[in-house]
């Protein structure tokens, strides 16, 4: 199995398991389903075998897969993905997840999806550095833009609610109706962040993300802020693209995770950069947690 290095930051960030069997639509008042049902004409809930030249590059749990195309065409309009991935439980595809790098790649990342679902409902504006989300929800699907920090780096999700089944087509959007808002998943157990009250710049500062009452195997995402870089971790953490560090298949339901972060000596007097974490757990949870690093 491949690893090709596409960044899983955790800003709603990923979700890797979600099963929202027997859940409500959860549309706000007045709201159509958004019209998701798959991606560039493949739906969800297609068979692995329909689907030709992929290659495994991610394992995430029992029955859990995610595959990239050979040769898939990464273009978006005017921008190009970083990468797409094709996620399947039992073999078949639950979820479709792309990253996009760069302004333009972000933007056209953004611009495909509206012109597939809707405009969808925003989180955030966006600007200033500051994150956005985007999100829609169909009748059994639902789709997910995200930029954790600006508009560089950028990540998109279109799943199924209730793994293996074939999502009814909703009719799109009247003009001037917005998408509804996804469904959010269950937890998975409590987490937190340990750091120090004040951190010094040029200095290792010492870290801890805990969690506990997870559903094993469990993994976590940790995704550091600019200017702040990993000396060590116990366990080791796999180092991805963009400041992000996963942990996967954690056997326990409780860990501690321990962090050596250089905090760099450019990093503002007064700074607070978040360091965020989430944790997956194999019941289709997802907890998140937020941390200030405070610079001296």
């Amino acid at each position: 199995m491949r690893n090709t290095g596409a960044p899983a930051w955790p800003f709603l960030a990923l979700v890797s398991v979600l099963l929202l069997a027997g859940l409500p639509p959860a549309h706000a008042g007045g709201e159509a389903p958004a019209p998701v049902s798959g991606f560039r004409g493949v739906r969800l809930g297609t068979p692995l075998a329909a689907l030709p030249r992929l290659e495994p590059v991610e394992s995430r749990g029992p029955g859990r897969l995610c595959y990239e195309r050979r040769d898939d065409d990464l273009r978006l309009g005017d921008g190009v993905a970083a990468s797409i991935r094709w996620c399947f439980y039992r073999d078949v595809l639950e979820a479709v997840e792309i990253v996009a790098r760069g302004g333009r790649n972000t933007a056209a990342l953004l611009d495909a999806l509206q012109a597939e679902y809707g405009s969808g409902r925003r989180e955030g504006s966006g600007l200033r550095g500051g994150p956005l989300r985007v999100l829609w929800q169909g009748l059994d699907a639902s789709a997910w833009y995200g930029e954790p920090r600006d508009r560089e780096l950028a990540q998109a999700r279109i799943w199924v609610h209730e793994p293996g089944r074939v999502p009814r087509a909703a009719a799109p959007a009247r003009p001037g109706q917005r998408g509804a808002y996804a469904p959010a998943p269950p937890p998975a157990g409590t987490l937190e962040i340990a750091v120090p009250k004040r951190v010094r710049r040029g200095m290792v500062a010492r870290v801890t993300v805990r969690f506990r009452g997870a559903t094993a195997p469990a993994s976590v995402h940790v995704l550091l802020p600019p200017r702040v870089a990993l000396q060590g971790a116990v366990p080791e953490a796999r180092r991805e693209a963009d400041g992000v560090l996963v942990w996967e298949n954690l056997a326990g339901g409780s860990a501690s995770l321990k962090l050596e972060l250089l905090i760099g000596a450019d990093v503002p007097p007064g700074a607070s950069p978040p360091l965020q974490a989430v944790l997956f757990d194999a019941a289709g949870g997802r907890s998140e947690a937020t941390a200030a690093l405070v610079v001296r």
